[in-house]
């Protein structure tokens, strides 16, 4: 076969990687026949499959389609080369669909991420020299799958809400202690949060807490919090929302799938969890249950801290318990703007969020 020339722009990027991958070219006849056979699967999710299934025989390869490059697949291989950064032109990749790093040393993330445009797939695993994403992923205006497990990400960018067509979200053991106000806005069909230090449930959508358990370690809140959640104490994490029937068949339609398909092949492949049976009944009782939990976290730290700001006198005993316990240093640096650093609020925080060195001294994160 032919290998077709792509971009100058595209092969730059490859060009800038610091580790060799294989060109793997898709045969244009073969994916049109797949078209053909996928005509009714919305969107582009019939590549989404195609390139799923790829990356299991295809670890270290860039893949070309119809002259640009649509996927990367990279995991690290002891007797290779490591992959430590990614390059910055790493947007000129304007028909990217798939960015799969697994076991690399990346410390950052480029900032042209943001550029591309049709990506729906960006799984990075166990990178633990990662511990922020920049605020440019939220211009991935096509993201579907977020995979991000077993990295050091200590919080999320506020950005992260503009991901509207956002459907899975896996950020297992990672270093996150609060969710971004901005997070209830995305409309998820699984979340994955377990092994994460999450000390607050404010910007949690409770739509997310199922009949068999939700993944938040309860240790990590406050006393309160743990009080008020004690009778599910003992419920099995999940990964996913509890979804109806109807519910159901939109999920496998969108990724063009059938009932009577066999559901073990579901969970492999696309890695979310689906309920055959729900009873809805039983379900808004649970909800109804969540009623004193949802009205505990009704503020997330970033408003206690702007209330706190605008009037100290206003917020209640609770309040500044949660605000002491759960804040960041992003909700600190608001506090900071407005009080001294001998602010007894400021001061307990910066406790909580210090560490003890060897000298003995203590550094403020």
């Amino acid at each position: 076969m032919t290998l077709s020339t792509i971009p100058q722009s595209e092969q730059e990027v490859i060009d800038n990687f610091d580790v060799e991958l294989k060109r793997i070219d898709l045969d244009s006849e073969k994916i049109n026949q797949i078209i053909r056979e996928n005509e009714k699967t919305p969107n582009n999710h019939w590549k989404f499959r195609i390139l799923a299934d790829l990356s299991h025989v295809n670890s270290n390869s860039y893949i070309v389609y119809n002259g640009h490059i649509i996927a990367i697949f990279y995991t690290h291989d002891i007797r290779k080369s490591e992959l430590k950064r990614l390059p910055e032109n790493l947007g000129n990749l304007k028909e990217l669909l798939i960015l799969e790093l697994i076991h690399v040393r990346i410390k950052k993330i480029p900032t042209s991420i943001g550029k591309l445009k049709k990506l729906i797939f960006l799984r990075l695993y166990y990178n633990f020299d990662l511990y922020f994403l920049p605020e440019s992923i939220g211009e991935l205006s096509n993201l579907i799958d977020l995979f991000l497990k077993d990295n050091n990400l200590i919080r999320l960018p506020e950005s992260i809400g503009n991901l509207s067509e956002l459907t899975n979200i896996n950020l297992k053991n990672n270093n996150i202690t609060l969710l971004p106000e901005s997070f209830k806005k995305l409309n998820l069909c699984t979340i994955d949060l377990q092994g994460n230090p999450i000390r607050s449930l404010s910007n949690i959508n409770f739509n997310y807490i199922g009949l068999e358990g939700y993944c938040i370690t309860l240790k990590n809140l406050t006393e309160t919090g743990r009080n008020l959640l004690a009778p599910w104490e003992k419920a099995r994490p999940f990964n996913g929302i509890i979804l109806t029937q109807k519910d159901q068949e939109e999920q496998y339609q969108k990724y063009g799938l059938y009932m009577n398909q066999d559901m073990e092949r579901i969970h492999k492949e696309y890695e979310f969890y689906i309920w055959d049976h729900v009873d809805m009944d039983e379900y808004k009782r649970t909800i109804r249950d969540f009623e004193p939990i949802m009205k505990y976290y009704e503020k997330s730290p970033f408003q206690l801290a702007k209330q706190y700001c605008n009037d100290p006198n206003s917020i209640t005993d609770n309040e500044t318990g949660r605000l002491i316990w759960e804040a960041n240093s992003s909700v600190r640096e608001i506090l900071e703007a407005v009080f001294p650093s001998d602010n007894e609020i400021i001061k307990k925080i910066n406790e909580r969020l210090s560490v003890e060195l060897k000298n003995k001294c203590r550094l403020i994160l």
